[in-house]
């Protein structure tokens, strides 16, 4: 039987990820996301970037420099959908929606109530920036993967503990 908390976060995560399909083609394309996903698409095709380097794990071309998992979410996108903006945007999205949940229970770690956890991922739900910017998609990626690191490490003293968790707070706040 699913409690109410868990129907409200279903409910929550459900909401969000509609509203991130249905804005799929908003904003439109830029050049940034193009970058990233004709990137994604000549990994799935060549298992190269566009320097000939075989899967690396920076991708730097003569303007930027990108974290890894932005161009494999993309290359898994575009392998299975084409190369279109639903290809280029559905690992995102996906990732979006993880995010939300993720941060009901960083909240929860972090030793707020049920209902402050809820509030948190309805507020990081209906985040503008969240919602249509790459870029703040990317770093999020980057905060995925850390609060991961962080649920995996094995139990750290308290006081270390609570240093992570602000630092991590931090770095979702700014």
């Amino acid at each position: 039987m699913v409690s109410r908390i868990q129907l409200l976060l279903i409910i929550i995560l459900t909401i969000s990820l509609l509203i991130r399909l249905v804005s799929l083609s908003t904003p439109a394309f830029n050049a940034e996301e193009a970058r990233i996903s004709a990137r994604g698409h000549q990994l799935i095709q060549t298992g190269k970037d566009e320097l000939g380097r075989q899967y690396p794990l920076v991708f730097n071309s003569h303007t930027d420099y990108k974290l890894p998992l932005t161009s494999y979410f993309s290359a898994l996108g575009t392998g299975l959908f084409g190369k279109n903006d639903f290809g280029a945007r559905i690992g995102f999205i996906l990732l979006g929606t993880l995010f939300i949940y993720l941060t009901f229970l960083l909240s929860k770690k972090l030793g707020f109530s049920t209902r402050i956890g809820l509030l948190s991922a309805l507020v990081i739900s209906l985040s503008p920036s969240l919602l249509f910017f790459i870029v703040a998609i990317s770093i999020m990626i980057t905060e995925i993967a850390i609060m991961f690191l962080l649920k995996l490490l094995p139990s750290m003293p308290p006081l270390v503990e609570n240093i992570a968790d602000g630092a991590l707070l931090i770095v979702l706040l700014f």
